[in-house]
């Protein structure tokens, strides 16, 4: 059987899911779920776990209490698993993000409370999203060898294989599709140039012929400074030497 669909229960499974008895498939998935786990059979466990996230969405369940418990699940598991939860993970927080888009960007970018994302800003939002893409990617010799095929299909269509044959390619192509994004900021400077000063609005006049001078020309002209006596010593020694003599 294809790797992921090894359990026949899944056919089960979907017939239930096409009568909408998604509690049913439900409690059936998670048979399965329990029956991968205890196999060591992670590809059939993922794809339990993401069936599991569906139909508790269809019956009514928290969308946080799903991401918690495949949190939970990513924080133990091993390779493949590990890297292939927190890949959906990133996702899942991304999608979340922009669906509230228009009530996080009126947040502040306080850290408010770490456990509740109803208080998140946009920042907080994006450390959660780009903190699960890197997790995805750092079994990078693991997952380097394992051909994307044995996912059968479950995270991209298995016809795109020949672009990315590996699974690391098809993790890292997934993160980069949201590292690119504005969104994140990933991409901008360090130092952003900013018009912040009130020189920046002045006048006309005074913006666009400003009197020039040089650094070290205003550092002499400081009162007090080193600089200024030196150069006030210069110019009296120089205005004696002009002096005529009598």
């Amino acid at each position: 059987m294809e790797p992921g669909t090894s359990d026949p229960r899944w056919s089960s499974i979907d017939s239930l899911e096409e009568k909408g008895l998604y509690a049913d498939a439900l409690r059936l998935t998670d048979e399965v779920l329990a029956t991968a786990r205890s196999e060591g059979d992670r590809l059939t466990e993922f794809r339990a776990w993401m069936e599991r996230a569906r139909f508790q969405g269809y019956t009514g369940v928290d969308e946080s209490v799903s991401l918690d418990e495949l949190e939970a699940r990513a924080g133990d598991a091993p390779e493949p698993l590990r890297a292939l939860l927190h890949s959906a993970l990133g996702q899942a927080w991304w999608q979340r993000y922009e669906n509230e888009r228009w009530r996080v960007l009126d947040r502040t970018n306080t850290i408010g409370d770490p456990d509740d994302p109803d208080t998140w800003g946009q920042r907080a939002y994006m450390a959660k999203v780009l903190g699960h893409f890197q997790a995805s990617l750092e079994a990078r010799d693991t997952l380097v060898e394992l051909p994307v095929h044995v996912l059968d299909g479950l995270l991209d269509p298995a016809g795109e294989a020949h672009l990315r044959p590996t699974l690391y390619d098809l993790l890292a192509h997934r993160a980069l599709a949201v590292f690119t994004n504005p969104e994140t900021r990933l991409a901008e400077p360090a130092s952003r140039f900013q018009l912040d000063q009130e020189k920046d609005f002045a006048l006309f006049e005074s913006f666009a012929h400003p009197r020039q001078q040089h650094p070290m020309r205003r550092e002499a002209a400081a009162p007090g400074g080193e600089h200024n006596d030196q150069q006030g010593g210069r110019r009296a020694k120089a205005a004696g030497r002009q002096q005529p003599a009598k």
